[in-house]
């Protein structure tokens, strides 16, 4: 990648940062004249509210998508990247590891838009000829994940243990995740912009799961010190187990994840300690990140 060019709806101080709403206005034709590989990171949505409105997300973060897809084939961008979802794609008791090849059965409406936005994904690259690739992310987790957003155990329950706030869980503690480390998912990012053929799918996580009575011992491990556990109803939404099969991202990129699940919590929790406690992020407008490769 020569550079990268960051399209917002404000500015955060990147070296090239462009404040548009793609949602509304689209993507600036200038940033597409000559982009190689867009990536489109925007979603409002979370698996935990992904059956409040459901139409509403289909004509928010479904349709904003399927527009910036079709404006980056008719511009002549050669590649499409989309971060889809390998944690609610798949149902509820998939075969595990899950491989790519696994039915399509979405875990609510969550699922079923990111479900949606990679068939319009497939059915551009079949009408314009372009290459484009889901990578359907596991539970990727460190610096940079706020807590209390709704999405993200580990920097919900880092914080939690921090302030001295029990931890929630939903249902049992037997539920279990993929979770993968954020500069490893970018690692492979990087990679599928710069590799020579990409797959139209590619699971991305670490091939491990790692169930929350596992993992809250090693949180209090990191942060140092304990706190209380609280049980809440269990919820439709929620998958018993998640774990992908990733031989197929690692033998089209040659990516696997390096970082251990001691290292990056270790990360993680120094990051909520300077950054994240005592600060809230902006509250963002729908649909309207989508980094451009150039």
């Amino acid at each position: 990648m020569d550079g990268v060019d960051v399209i917002d709806d404000a500015a955060e101080g990147a070296a090239s940062w462009t404040v548009a709403n793609v949602m509304s206005d689209g993507v600036p034709e200038r940033l597409l004249a000559d982009c190689r590989t867009l990536i489109h990171f925007a979603w409002a949505n979370d698996p935990g509210r992904g059956n409040v409105n459901m139409a509403n997300d289909v004509r928010t973060n479904v349709a904003c998508a399927v527009q910036v897809f079709e404006q980056a084939a008719r511009a002549g961008v050669r590649r499409i990247l989309y971060p889809s979802s390998g944690g609610t794609i798949y149902g509820h008791r998939p075969p595990l590891p899950t491989p790519e090849t696994a039915p399509i059965l979405p875990v609510g409406g969550y699922g079923a838009g990111k479900a949606a936005a990679e068939m319009y994904l497939h059915a551009i690259m079949l009408a314009h000829g372009t290459e484009t690739c889901a990578l359907r992310i596991g539970n990727p987790y460190g610096p940079g994940q706020w807590p209390e957003r709704g999405q993200g155990f580990i920097a919900t329950a880092v914080a939690r243990t921090l302030r001295g706030q029990p931890i929630q869980i939903f249902g049992t503690a037997s539920l279990a995740r993929d979770y993968v480390f954020i500069d490893d998912v970018a690692e492979a990012f990087v990679l599928a912009c710069k590799c020579e053929t990409i797959e139209p799918v590619l699971n991305l996580g670490s091939g491990v799961d790692y169930s929350l009575e596992q993992l809250i011992p090693l949180i209090f491990e990191a942060a140092e010190r304990r706190t209380e556990i609280e049980y809440l109803p269990g919820r439709p939404v929620d998958a018993p187990c998640v774990r992908l099969d990733i031989s197929r991202i690692a033998a089209t990129l040659g990516w696997r994840p390096v970082t251990s699940m001691e290292q990056g919590l270790a990360r993680t929790v120094e990051w909520i300690e300077k950054i994240a406690l005592d600060q809230q992020p902006r509250t963002k407008t729908p649909t309207t990140i989508s980094p451009a490769a150039r």
